[in-house]
């Protein structure tokens, strides 16, 4: 699951990329609702990339607590002995 985050992550910043292209950039003829539609339309994938950025980071956080919990685990273990 966590690699899937980081490919999505990845699709998410080009995704992101044509989506500012075409709020600041793209040819606009009939009036500003359109663009204004492409503003929010990348403001909420902004939203959805910086989650999902979010729960990768959590999750390399409990990956780091795990290791040092299994560490404890293993110095205590020893002291034991």
């Amino acid at each position: 699951m966590f690699r899937d985050r980081e490919a999505v992550l990845v699709r998410m910043e080009s995704v992101l990329f044509y989506l500012q292209s075409k709020a600041l950039h793209g040819r606009i003829k009939e009036s500003d609702k359109y663009r204004l539609q492409w503003f929010k339309t990348f403001l909420q994938a902004c939203k959805i990339f910086n989650e999902i950025k979010r729960d990768v980071e959590i999750d390399e956080l409990n990956d780091k607590i795990d290791d040092m919990n299994q560490n404890i685990k293993m110095l205590l273990e020893v002291r034991r002995d």
